[in-house]
């Protein structure tokens, strides 16, 4: 008695996911009603089968014939679709322009990953943006221009936030000192004292007293 129920229903469920196929196939305003019928038949069906037994389930969507030009995405989002109605209506709400089931999931897995938070910008990405804003800008030619302007696009596309606060960023950056050369001559003055160098310094001093009293104060306090 219980075997014949089983086949009743799984017979129902069978009927009951063609019938919203043959919906989605005629189209139009019955195609989300067939692929929320199909999903719901298909969530039944995998209620047949173990927790965790896709493959069971998938020979036996097979035999069925369901999943006979019905892609797995599109399969996977009936059965989102109709297992999750809130979620379903929240993202069809929140996305009014898609109308597919496929499309809607697609959304609902997108705004559920968490984005990965995009990179910071070298110093000698800084450089490099600077000198294609330069070329876009003021280049000799109108194919120059725009062959900067093409490169620096795709170049800024790769960090976070609008593309004019990037170009200040790396405008800044270039206007400032080289800091290559300052780490090069920190790292100099950290080692052995160089004659040479602390004679150029002291001239530089000398030529800017203010410079000099300040340099010199410092060093008394720090004494």
């Amino acid at each position: 008695m219980q075997t014949a129920l089983i086949i009743t229903n799984e017979a129902r469920i069978i009927a009951s996911a063609r019938k919203g196929l043959s919906m989605v196939a005629e189209g139009e305003n019955r195609t989300m009603k067939g692929w929320l019928i199909y999903g719901a038949a298909l969530n039944e069906g995998r209620e047949l089968f173990p927790k965790g037994d896709n493959e069971r389930f998938s020979v036996w969507l097979s035999k069925s014939q369901l999943a006979i030009s019905v892609s797995a995405d599109d399969r996977a989002a009936a059965m989102w679709a109709a297992g999750h109605p809130e979620q379903y209506q929240a993202t069809k709400k929140a996305n009014p322009r898609v109308r597919t089931v496929r499309g809607l999931h697609a959304k609902f897995k997108e705004e559920k990953t968490p984005k990965k938070a995009a990179p910071e910008p070298t110093a000698d990405d800084l450089q490099t943006i600077s000198k294609l804003s330069a070329l876009a800008e003021r280049g000799a030619t109108e194919a120059e221009r725009s062959s900067a302007q093409t490169k620096l696009d795709a170049f800024t596309s790769a960090f976070d936030g609008p593309q004019e606060d990037i170009i200040e960023k790396a405008t800044t950056y270039a206007s400032e000192p080289d800091h290559k050369a300052i780490e090069k001559f920190e790292m100099l003055l950290s080692m052995q004292p160089n004659k040479w160098l602390c004679k150029k310094l002291f001239q530089a001093m000398l030529s800017n007293k203010k410079f000099f009293n300040e340099i010199i104060k410092e060093l008394n306090d720090n004494v």
